[in-house]
């Protein structure tokens, strides 16, 4: 089975691995930031509500509006 990686700009993102790299260097990524630039990637046909993100990302935990906030910022 191929796994499927996602290229954009000089970096790739493997789900299945859950691992970010540029070029041959992975990136250091929070665990939830993962899961959302995860979820972005494989949503990026369609808008995503925030409500969907924290369904997703934060299935497991109650948190403040501000921690989807924070979580974007750092994948920027």
């Amino acid at each position: 089975m191929q796994r499927k990686t996602f290229h954009f700009a000089d970096l790739e993102l493997s789900p299945e691995l859950r691992r970010l790299s540029r070029g041959i260097e992975a990136l250091a990524v929070e665990p939830r930031v993962l899961d959302l630039l995860i979820m972005l990637v494989r949503e990026r046909d369609r808008i995503v509500s925030k409500q969907e993100l924290f369904d997703v990302v934060w299935a497991d935990v109650v948190v403040a509006a501000g921690a989807l906030d924070r979580a974007i910022h750092e994948a920027r």
